[in-house]
């Protein structure tokens, strides 16, 4: 009896485990639905960047002790502000709506170029940045404001 055996596989895979998934490890391990966790090689770091010309403007940013306390946050939130989508940008601060006559818009503030066009898709739309096409652009949002969303000390 030549019997063909259909193959269905099945994978699992969580490939980083961080701290308050124990519950469901535990659950797919309990199911033998996947092997008991295991490094794969690879090393996390938590870290952040400052660019050197910020570094130089503000030496306190260099350490997160400069970061801390209440009297920073107004001044980091003016300084980091939030990067913007690219349809958002057109939508709510081109002035032209990403639509200019020569074809180019321009951040009024600084003169310079942000984006060529609109976005054309769905994608696009969804992009911080977009080589030779939309250049992104920073400001202070809602998430940003030290009014809004004071320190809730217990």
């Amino acid at each position: 009896d030549n019997k063909v055996v259909e193959y269905q596989g099945c994978g699992h895979a969580i490939l980083e485990l961080w701290s308050g998934h124990e519950d469901t490890v535990h659950r797919l391990m309990a199911a033998e639905a996947i092997e008991p966790p295991s490094f794969i090689g690879v090393i996390g770091e938590e870290s952040w960047f400052i660019p050197k010309f910020t570094a130089q403007a503000d030496q306190s940013l260099l350490s997160h002790f400069g970061m801390a306390g209440e009297e920073r946050r107004r001044d980091l939130a003016d300084r980091f502000l939030r990067p913007t989508r690219w349809k958002d940008y057109c939508e709510q601060e081109s002035p032209t709506k990403c639509i200019h006559p020569e074809g180019t818009t321009w951040d009024g503030d600084n003169h310079t170029i942000v984006a060529i066009r609109p976005p054309q898709t769905e994608q696009e739309e969804r992009q911080f940045f977009v080589q030779g096409v939309y250049t992104g652009y920073f400001r202070k949002t809602e998430e940003n404001d030290c009014d809004k969303w004071p320190i809730q000390l217990h």
